[in-house]
């Protein structure tokens, strides 16, 4: 896999404080009412709707369907992202976990090392993946 590079436009993540929300007692109630059991934290609307289009936005280059295999040893990824009222970190969890879920890596503890830099444009983000080379792991 020596020299692969992985390059995704997608759309600008929701910050890692709206990701997810608590559940409501409405909700529990109702969940207790059928019988269940609802603790803890959800996923929020915005980002379900973001995970659905930024899976999308990797899925397609153009108008054409995009494959790869999952990297399976660690890599370093870079994203490039613009939105001026957000941390620069704050994108990061759910980039991550969006390419676990979309199988770009295996899981995000293969990440040897990310970068994070502002670029110009606010609605997207970019994120190139690169495994480490061989060479670079020995040293």
């Amino acid at each position: 896999m020596a020299g692969i590079m992985l390059t995704f436009v997608i759309p600008a993540a929701p910050g890692k404080n709206r990701l997810y929300r608590n559940v409501s007692a409405s909700e529990r109630a109702r969940a207790h009412a059928l019988g269940l059991k609802l603790r803890g934290r959800r996923r929020t609307q915005d980002y379900n709707v973001w995970r659905y289009a930024a899976g999308w936005a990797m899925r397609m280059d153009g108008s054409h369907a995009r494959t790869w295999e999952p990297l399976t040893g660690p890599v370093t990824v870079e994203i490039i992202t613009g939105n001026p009222r957000q941390d620069s970190d704050a994108s990061i969890p759910a980039i991550f976990d969006l390419f676990t879920e979309m199988r770009v890596w295996l899981d995000d503890r293969q990440v040897a090392s990310h970068t994070v830099r502002r670029g110009p444009n606010t609605r997207e983000t970019v994120v190139i993946v690169r495994p480490v080379e061989a060479e670079a792991r020995a040293a």
